[in-house]
Protein backbone atom coordinates (compact mmCIF):
# COMPACT_ATOMS: atom_id res chain seq x y z
CA UNK A 1 0.00 0.00 0.00
CA UNK A 2 1.07 3.58 -0.59
CA UNK A 3 0.66 6.44 1.82
CA UNK A 4 -1.87 9.14 0.79
CA UNK A 5 -0.22 11.74 -1.40
CA UNK A 6 2.88 9.60 -1.98
CA UNK A 7 4.38 9.86 -5.45
CA UNK A 8 4.55 6.46 -7.07
CA UNK A 9 7.10 5.53 -9.72
CA UNK A 10 5.35 3.44 -12.35
CA UNK A 11 6.60 -0.11 -12.11
CA UNK A 12 8.91 -1.53 -14.71
CA UNK A 13 6.84 -4.70 -15.25
CA UNK A 14 4.68 -4.21 -18.33
CA UNK A 15 3.76 -5.97 -21.56
CA UNK A 16 5.70 -3.37 -23.51
CA UNK A 17 4.35 -0.46 -25.55
CA UNK A 18 1.24 -1.17 -27.66
CA UNK A 19 1.85 -1.88 -31.34
CA UNK A 20 -0.69 0.81 -32.17
CA UNK A 21 -3.97 2.44 -31.25
CA UNK A 22 -6.04 -0.66 -31.96
CA UNK A 23 -3.70 -2.83 -29.89
CA UNK A 24 -4.17 -0.58 -26.85
CA UNK A 25 -7.95 -0.64 -27.28
CA UNK A 26 -7.94 -4.45 -27.39
CA UNK A 27 -5.67 -4.69 -24.35
CA UNK A 28 -7.99 -2.51 -22.30
CA UNK A 29 -11.14 -4.33 -23.45
CA UNK A 30 -9.55 -7.64 -22.41
CA UNK A 31 -8.60 -6.12 -19.05
CA UNK A 32 -12.15 -4.83 -18.51
CA UNK A 33 -13.52 -8.34 -18.90
CA UNK A 34 -11.49 -9.53 -15.89
CA UNK A 35 -12.86 -7.20 -13.20
CA UNK A 36 -15.71 -4.94 -12.13
CA UNK A 37 -13.71 -1.71 -11.94
CA UNK A 38 -10.54 -0.59 -13.70
CA UNK A 39 -7.97 1.43 -11.82
CA UNK A 40 -5.82 3.91 -13.67
CA UNK A 41 -2.81 1.91 -12.47
CA UNK A 42 -4.10 -1.32 -14.05
CA UNK A 43 -4.81 0.51 -17.31
CA UNK A 44 -1.32 1.98 -17.34
CA UNK A 45 0.15 -1.47 -16.80
CA UNK A 46 -1.85 -2.81 -19.75
CA UNK A 47 -0.73 0.13 -21.91
CA UNK A 48 2.98 -0.53 -21.40
CA UNK A 49 4.52 1.89 -18.93
CA UNK A 50 8.08 2.42 -20.10
CA UNK A 51 7.56 5.33 -22.48
CA UNK A 52 5.63 8.57 -22.57
CA UNK A 53 3.74 7.93 -25.81
CA UNK A 54 1.58 5.06 -24.50
CA UNK A 55 0.69 7.02 -21.35
CA UNK A 56 -0.44 10.01 -23.38
CA UNK A 57 -2.31 7.65 -25.69
CA UNK A 58 -4.18 6.13 -22.75
CA UNK A 59 -5.22 9.57 -21.50
CA UNK A 60 -6.26 10.64 -25.00
CA UNK A 61 -8.17 7.40 -25.50
CA UNK A 62 -10.18 7.92 -22.31
CA UNK A 63 -10.94 11.54 -23.23
CA UNK A 64 -11.88 10.62 -26.81
CA UNK A 65 -14.22 7.78 -25.89
CA UNK A 66 -17.78 8.19 -24.54
CA UNK A 67 -16.19 8.05 -21.07
CA UNK A 68 -15.46 11.77 -21.51
CA UNK A 69 -19.16 12.39 -20.82
CA UNK A 70 -18.71 11.22 -17.21
CA UNK A 71 -18.32 14.17 -14.84
CA UNK A 72 -14.71 14.54 -13.72
CA UNK A 73 -13.14 12.29 -16.37
CA UNK A 74 -11.88 15.14 -18.63
CA UNK A 75 -10.26 16.81 -15.61
CA UNK A 76 -8.69 13.52 -14.50
CA UNK A 77 -7.20 12.91 -17.94
CA UNK A 78 -6.01 16.52 -18.09
CA UNK A 79 -4.08 16.04 -14.84
CA UNK A 80 -2.47 12.86 -16.20
CA UNK A 81 -1.49 14.61 -19.44
CA UNK A 82 -0.01 17.58 -17.56
CA UNK A 83 2.06 15.29 -15.34
CA UNK A 84 3.34 13.25 -18.29
CA UNK A 85 4.01 16.28 -20.51
CA UNK A 86 5.84 18.05 -17.68
CA UNK A 87 8.12 15.07 -17.20
CA UNK A 88 8.75 14.87 -20.94
CA UNK A 89 9.90 18.49 -20.87
CA UNK A 90 12.05 17.82 -17.81
CA UNK A 91 13.77 14.95 -19.62
CA UNK A 92 12.92 12.40 -16.95
CA UNK A 93 13.78 8.78 -17.66
CA UNK A 94 11.12 7.38 -15.32
CA UNK A 95 7.52 8.50 -15.11
CA UNK A 96 6.00 9.37 -11.74
CA UNK A 97 2.30 9.66 -10.95
CA UNK A 98 0.67 10.33 -7.57
CA UNK A 99 -0.99 7.37 -5.90
CA UNK A 100 -4.28 9.28 -5.69
CA UNK A 101 -4.39 9.30 -9.52
CA UNK A 102 -3.34 5.66 -9.89
CA UNK A 103 -6.03 4.56 -7.43
CA UNK A 104 -8.90 6.19 -9.34
CA UNK A 105 -11.22 3.66 -10.93
CA UNK A 106 -13.71 3.46 -13.79
CA UNK A 107 -16.60 1.00 -14.14
CA UNK A 108 -15.26 -1.88 -16.24
CA UNK A 109 -18.51 -2.59 -18.13
CA UNK A 110 -18.96 1.06 -19.12
CA UNK A 111 -15.31 1.31 -20.13
CA UNK A 112 -15.53 -1.83 -22.29
CA UNK A 113 -18.63 -0.51 -24.10
CA UNK A 114 -16.93 2.82 -24.75
CA UNK A 115 -13.81 1.13 -26.08
CA UNK A 116 -15.73 -1.20 -28.37
CA UNK A 117 -17.31 1.85 -30.00
CA UNK A 118 -13.91 3.07 -31.24
CA UNK A 119 -12.44 -0.27 -32.36
CA UNK A 120 -12.92 0.40 -36.07
CA UNK A 121 -11.67 4.01 -36.06
CA UNK A 122 -8.58 2.84 -34.15
CA UNK A 123 -7.81 0.21 -36.79
CA UNK A 124 -8.23 2.78 -39.59
CA UNK A 125 -5.92 5.27 -37.86
CA UNK A 126 -3.25 2.59 -37.39
CA UNK A 127 -3.17 1.97 -41.15
CA UNK A 128 -2.48 5.65 -41.79
CA UNK A 129 0.52 5.88 -39.46
CA UNK A 130 4.13 5.39 -40.53
CA UNK A 131 7.50 7.13 -39.92
CA UNK A 132 7.85 10.44 -41.82
CA UNK A 133 8.97 14.01 -41.09
CA UNK A 134 10.75 12.50 -38.09
CA UNK A 135 12.35 15.81 -37.08
CA UNK A 136 8.94 16.76 -35.68
CA UNK A 137 8.86 13.83 -33.28
CA UNK A 138 12.43 13.95 -31.91
CA UNK A 139 14.46 16.47 -29.94
CA UNK A 140 12.92 19.93 -30.18
CA UNK A 141 9.91 18.49 -31.98
CA UNK A 142 9.24 16.13 -29.08
CA UNK A 143 9.39 19.02 -26.61
CA UNK A 144 7.00 21.01 -28.81
CA UNK A 145 4.57 18.08 -28.70
CA UNK A 146 4.87 18.01 -24.90
CA UNK A 147 4.10 21.75 -24.73
CA UNK A 148 1.10 21.32 -27.00
CA UNK A 149 -0.20 18.46 -24.85
CA UNK A 150 0.12 20.64 -21.75
CA UNK A 151 -1.78 23.52 -23.38
CA UNK A 152 -4.52 21.16 -24.55
CA UNK A 153 -4.77 19.62 -21.07
CA UNK A 154 -5.22 23.04 -19.48
CA UNK A 155 -8.18 23.65 -21.80
CA UNK A 156 -9.96 20.43 -20.81
CA UNK A 157 -11.46 21.36 -17.40
CA UNK A 158 -13.28 24.43 -18.83
CA UNK A 159 -14.53 22.30 -21.74
CA UNK A 160 -16.06 19.90 -19.22
CA UNK A 161 -18.85 22.46 -18.75
CA UNK A 162 -20.09 21.51 -22.22
CA UNK A 163 -21.22 17.89 -22.79
CA UNK A 164 -18.53 15.94 -24.71
CA UNK A 165 -16.73 19.17 -25.74
CA UNK A 166 -13.55 17.81 -24.17
CA UNK A 167 -13.65 15.00 -26.74
CA UNK A 168 -12.05 17.32 -29.31
CA UNK A 169 -9.12 17.93 -26.95
CA UNK A 170 -8.89 14.18 -26.37
CA UNK A 171 -8.64 13.60 -30.12
CA UNK A 172 -5.68 15.98 -30.33
CA UNK A 173 -3.93 14.28 -27.39
CA UNK A 174 -4.53 10.94 -29.11
CA UNK A 175 -3.08 12.16 -32.41
CA UNK A 176 0.00 13.66 -30.75
CA UNK A 177 0.66 10.49 -28.74
CA UNK A 178 0.28 8.33 -31.84
CA UNK A 179 2.70 10.63 -33.66
CA UNK A 180 5.26 10.01 -30.89
CA UNK A 181 4.70 6.25 -30.88
CA UNK A 182 4.78 5.88 -34.69
CA UNK A 183 7.42 8.59 -35.24
CA UNK A 184 4.96 10.22 -37.64
CA UNK A 185 5.78 13.91 -37.98
CA UNK A 186 2.95 14.58 -40.43
CA UNK A 187 0.34 13.52 -37.89
CA UNK A 188 2.13 15.64 -35.30
CA UNK A 189 2.06 18.66 -37.62
CA UNK A 190 -1.66 18.27 -38.30
CA UNK A 191 -2.41 17.95 -34.58
CA UNK A 192 -0.22 20.96 -33.71
CA UNK A 193 -2.04 23.13 -36.26
CA UNK A 194 -5.40 22.04 -34.86
CA UNK A 195 -4.17 22.59 -31.29
CA UNK A 196 -3.45 26.22 -32.15
CA UNK A 197 -7.22 26.67 -32.48
CA UNK A 198 -7.91 25.51 -28.91
CA UNK A 199 -7.62 28.94 -27.17
CA UNK A 200 -10.06 30.53 -29.63
CA UNK A 201 -12.47 27.63 -29.20
CA UNK A 202 -12.41 27.89 -25.40
CA UNK A 203 -12.94 31.65 -25.56
CA UNK A 204 -15.90 31.23 -27.93
CA UNK A 205 -17.56 28.63 -25.72
CA UNK A 206 -16.95 30.71 -22.59
CA UNK A 207 -18.62 33.70 -24.22
CA UNK A 208 -21.75 31.63 -24.71
CA UNK A 209 -22.11 30.73 -21.03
Amino acid sequence: MYEPGEMYAIAEESPGPPRGFADLVERLIALAHTRRRLSIESMLTASGQRSFGPLLLLAGLIATSPLSGILGIPTLTAVIVLLVAGQMLAGRGHIWLPECILARTLPAATTARALRSIRRPAAVIDRLLHPRLTLLTAGTGNRLIACACAVIAISMPPLELFPFAATSAGILITLLSLAVIANDGLIALIALVLAALIPATVATLAAQV
